[in-house]
């Protein structure tokens, strides 16, 4: 029997929900907003994450099983970024999410493996929740830092940051605050 492709995700949800469901302060907005939102399906995806990474955690097959189903976008402020086709994106919950929101902004960034994604900066406050091995990032004048799968990085409202990945490709949650309206803008 095949699954549906409303009941693949709600699982992914559910899976995504007990996930965050800890003692993650910022997160809980969104897991109140998870547990009352039923994620409809989207138009097609233009893009697609090219080299799906390996999320070694409870939420992987559940995200893996729904990822043809998630809408992936690209910020159109990038179009011309030498970086744009090894990037795209997914908003779960928000304005244009798989659930609405008008209050935060929730879902996936991926950056495939030996991509740079340059400084950039957006008026929302940014937290991620890396989930893939082996990214690098800086915030504003800070040293590059690595990070793995588990680790949670803030960005401050308007304060410039950018990633690179290596040998792997990047997969993180990302929650945004604030004006989640307006895109992310290149820094020149």
């Amino acid at each position: 029997m095949s699954i549906t492709a409303s009941a693949q995700l709600d699982l992914f949800r559910i899976a995504l929900l007990d996930y965050l469901n800890d003692d993650r302060e910022a997160w809980r907005e969104a897991v109140a907003a998870l547990q009352i939102a039923s994620f409809e399906a989207r138009p097609a995806s233009r893009y697609m994450p090219p080299h799906w990474p390996e999320v070694p955690l409870s939420l992987g097959p559940a995200l893996s099983a729904a990822r043809s189903l998630l809408h992936w976008q690209r910020n159109p402020n990038y179009a011309q970024a030498a970086f744009v086709h090894n990037y795209c994106y997914c908003e779960l919950m928000g304005p244009e999410g798989h659930a609405r929101n008008p209050h935060f902004a929730l879902g996936l960034l991926y950056l495939n493996e030996h991509t740079h994604y340059p400084a950039h900066a957006h008026p929302a406050e940014e937290i991620y929740h890396v989930l893939t091995a082996n990214s690098q990032w800086r915030s504003g004048s800070k040293a590059w830092q690595v990070h793995t799968a588990g680790d949670r990085i803030f960005h401050p409202a308007r304060v410039p940051h950018e990633m690179k990945t290596h040998d792997q490709p990047l997969l993180a949650l990302y929650l945004w605050r604030g004006d989640i309206l307006t895109k992310a803008e290149p820094l020149v």
